[in-house]
C-alpha cells in the first residue's frame, strides 16, 4: 500500500446540505444533487455517475458536500468534517493534511482489500477497465476504473493486528494525482 498525504495548500468549496445555497440549485440542475425532500439527498460523484445505477450517495442535512476539480460533489458526514476541514473564508476550505493509505491494482493484494472484499462488498471486475472496482458507498453502488485509487480514511485494527474495520473511497487517477502525494 501506499502511504499517502493530501498535497498541502489544496482548497476546497464545501458546502453544508440544508442550507439555503444556490451551488446547491445548480447542481441540482446539472443532476448531481436530488433533495429527496426527508432531510436526505442523493449526492452524484464521478463514481456514482460512473456506476451508471441512478442513484447518488445518500447523505443527510447537516453533512457536508466538496466539490472536486471537475465540479462534481462528494459528501462528508459533519462529524469528519469538523475534524479535517479548516475555514479559510467564505466557502473555502483547506483540508488539514493526515497522512493516510492508499492501494491500487499495480500493488499485490494486501489484507486491508482482502478485509475490503471479504466484509465490505468491494468488488474486481478483472474484464472491466471503466468499472474495475465496485461497491456499495454512502449507500449506493459506486464504480471506479481500473486506474483509480482507493483510499483508506481510517482502518481499525484488534489488539492482534486483525481489521475489524475499514472506512474507503475510489478516488478517480486524475483527482488523486491533483489532490495527494505520495510520501
Amino acid at each position: 500500500m501506499y502511504k499517502i498525504i493530501k498535497k498541502q495548500g489544496k482548497i476546497v468549496e464545501a458546502y453544508r446540505l440544508g442550507e439555503d445555497n444556490v451551488l446547491f440549485k445548480n447542481l441540482q440542475k446539472e443532476n448531481k444533487l436530488l433533495d429527496l425532500h426527508n432531510g436526505k439527498y442523493e449526492v452524484f460523484s464521478q463514481e456514482a455517475v460512473n456506476s451508471e445505477s441512478g442513484h447518488g450517495q445518500v447523505a443527510e442535512k447537516g453533512d457536508w458536500i466538496r466539490l472536486d476539480s471537475a465540479g462534481y460533489p462528494y459528501p462528508c458526514t459533519d462529524e469528519w468534517f469538523k475534524e479535517n476541514m479548516r475555514h479559510i473564508e467564505g466557502d473555502k476550505y483547506e483540508q488539514i493534511p493526515k497522512p493516510l493509505m492508499a492501494w491500487d491494482c499495480t500493488q499485490h493484494m494486501c489484507q486491508e482489500i482482502f478485509f475490503l472484499i471479504e466484509k465490505k462488498g468491494l468488488k474486481i471486475d478483472e474484464n472491466s477497465q471503466q468499472k474495475y472496482y465496485s461497491a456499495m458507498l454512502w449507500g449506493n453502488p459506486e464504480a471506479a476504473a481500473k486506474n483509480a485509487v482507493i483510499v483508506f480514511y481510517d482502518i481499525s485494527y484488534d489488539q492482534d493486528g486483525m481489521i475489524v474495520d475499514a472506512e474507503y473511497n475510489f478516488v478517480e487517477r486524475g483527482e488523486f494525482n491533483k489532490t495527494y502525494n505520495i510520501i
